[in-house]
């Protein structure tokens, strides 16, 4: 299957780190097949847009291997190698969080700390020139940090650049919101997302008249409006002056009669005809500039029961302007600690040396290998029960009822009637986050047999075989990324004996640290060589600091939702 990538684009981010970001990605892109020298490339590709953050880390590296490759090509050809794993493994690109949580953790791996805490920088090949420090981090372990996140990440989590020293992550969410009371929004109600498009910039004004007219009808023209977008005519309400010569009355949508400016006057009359289905309808009305009133006198003949009559004002700012709308810019600061994890092993000398002897295999390598891929799974797992959570607030069922259609209906044609029900959850997590939709799902056993089974119109499979824990199945109807969890972790409830199966629908921001689950980490796993004792036991602790924690941000932390599947026995 070709891969998926997001259409990113450095507009869509404020943050000049992030829009770095986004330029490697797209130099990732245009990096040609099969190219040997990927790291030089790369470098090239980029050239004078090196992130800050990537160019430092470069700069801190040692010159060359014992190869002679420069470390700083590793570096670029990790990252190169890195971004485009992900997009296999996911179909996806990485989020620019995600590449600048990667750089990061690399950072974090080119440090040691004094005794007091304090981070310092160690990063050599060998060693310090007059002796070895026993503390000293090879150059490789900031380039393994790389594609080590890169391969663990989890596909809908913000990861955010956590502080090694004080383990502190700070998520800061801006919005814009309606500094003053003004059209549909009150003071502080956020403009950003699905909450921008009611009426607030604009001096545009709504009215909205009924009944039979046979007696003048008047409505105020407010700065305040309803839901349906018609002025508020509550007593009380600011009455602004309107702009003389631009109202208009409208029947049924058509236009039906202008205002004829009347420069001196405190009136101005209105009056104009619209034919409607053969039928010519008269109109005489007046506006009030200077009270901001609109009256409609009399239409002729009598309109039809269930026409709708309005009318169309502008406020007059120059003549009103403390009613100006006002938006204001809010900064929202949360705060998240770093935790520490660590686990030992330990093996004997014999146990060490069978192993390399009879079946080429470094003992230690294969401890490294077991410890980090328990740590990334854990966490994944974690984050999936938070979201299970966060999941119960939008929660749905719909009802395939597969054994009595299954007689008039092939399998897919019912498995169709399915996307309308999950067109609707996504647009409900849109409404409820104001910003992404859902992006990634997660299925079990009897539920991934169906989707598989789906035509490649309605389901594409990822092309990845089934192997133990969490992998991509495919897209769903182009809409979602799939991925399988296993039964066994008891995070999703499928009964087939009632014929109830859950799938988990996760959304992903639009913007690094909107996603309903944030990540962070101090210092990435790292082995430590722990002491051998007398009795030549080798021991080894792997150790990192991160968090993993459910957003804090309000309306990010309801991007999941969950949908019960019935009827599939």
């Amino acid at each position: 299957m070709p891969t998926k990538r997001r259409p990113y684009s450095r507009d869509e981010f404020p943050f000049k780190s992030t829009q770095d970001a986004v330029v490697v990605l797209d130099a990732v892109d245009h990096i040609p097949a099969g190219e040997s020298s990927r790291g030089t490339r790369f470098r090239e590709l980029l050239g004078s847009n090196v992130p800050d953050s990537m160019a430092s880390l470069a700069d801190s590296l040692p010159g060359a291997d014992s190869d002679g490759v420069a470390w700083a090509d590793k570096l670029f050809d990790s990252v190169a190698d890195g971004i485009e794993r992900y997009t296999d493994a996911h179909g996806v690109a990485p989020s620019p969080d995600l590449l600048l949580a990667a750089m990061q953790q690399a950072d974090s791996a080119r440090h040691d700390y004094t005794n007091d805490g304090i981070p310092r920088s160690v990063m050599d090949s060998v060693g310090g020139s007059d002796h070895h420090a026993a503390n000293s981090i090879n150059a490789n372990r900031a380039l393994l940090a790389i594609e080590q996140l890169f391969e663990t990440a989890i596909p809908f989590g913000s990861y955010l650049a956590t502080d090694i020293s004080s383990n502190e992550a700070r998520l800061h969410i801006l919005s814009h919101i309606a500094a003053s009371t003004h059209g549909g929004y009150k003071a502080n109600d956020s403009l950003n997302g699905g909450l921008a498009g009611k009426p607030f910039a604009s001096s545009s004004r709504w009215m909205k008249f009924g009944g039979d007219f046979s007696a003048p009808q008047t409505q105020k023209v407010t700065s305040i409006v309803d839901r349906d977008g018609f002025c508020v005519q509550t007593d009380g309400l600011v009455v602004p002056p309107i702009l003389r010569g631009r109202t208009i009355v409208y029947i049924n949508g058509l236009v039906a009669a202008e205002e004829r400016p009347n420069p001196s006057g405190e009136t101005s009359p209105i009056a104009g005809a619209v034919t409607i289905n053969g039928t010519e309808y008269s109109i005489n009305a007046k506006s009030e500039p200077s009270r901001g009133l609109v009256t409609i006198n009399s239409i002729s003949p009598a309109l039809p029961e269930g026409s709708e009559v309005v009318a169309q004002a502008y406020i007059d700012y120059e003549r009103a302007p403390a009613l100006t709308p006002r938006v204001g810019i809010e900064v929202e600061t949360f705060s998240m600690y770093a935790n520490p994890n660590r686990i030992t092993t330990s093996t004997t000398i014999d146990f060490m040396t069978q192993l390399q002897r009879e079946l080429s295999i470094d003992g230690q390598s294969q401890a490294l290998q077991a410890v980090r891929t328990q740590l990334s799974m854990e966490r994944h797992f974690e984050a999936l029960r938070m979201a299970r959570r966060l999941a119960k607030n939008t929660s749905v069922s719909h009802d395939l009822d597969l054994a009595s259609r299954n007689s008039a209906l092939l399998h897919w044609q019912i498995w169709q009637d399915f996307l309308p029900a999950l067109s609707a959850v996504l647009q409900i997590v849109v409404e409820k986050t104001a910003d992404a939709s859902v992006e990634v799902a997660y299925v079990g056993r009897r539920l991934a047999s169906e989707f598989l089974s789906l035509p490649r119109e309605m389901f594409v499979p990822s092309g990845v075989r089934p192997r133990p824990g969490v992998y991509r199945l495919g897209r769903l109807f182009d809409l979602i990324d799939l991925y399988f969890l296993p039964d066994g972790e008891n995070i999703l409830r499928s009964d087939s004996a009632v014929g109830e199966h859950e799938m988990l629908l996760i959304g992903r921001g639009s913007q690094p640290g909107r996603s309903p689950i944030v990540l962070g980490d101090a210092v990435p796993p790292t082995l430590l060589s722990l002491a051998t004792n007398a009795d030549f036991n080798s021991n080894l602790g792997m150790y990192s600091r991160e968090f993993t924690r459910v957003n804090p941000h309000y309306r990010s932390a309801h991007g999941a939702a969950l949908m019960t599947i019935k009827g599939i026995k």
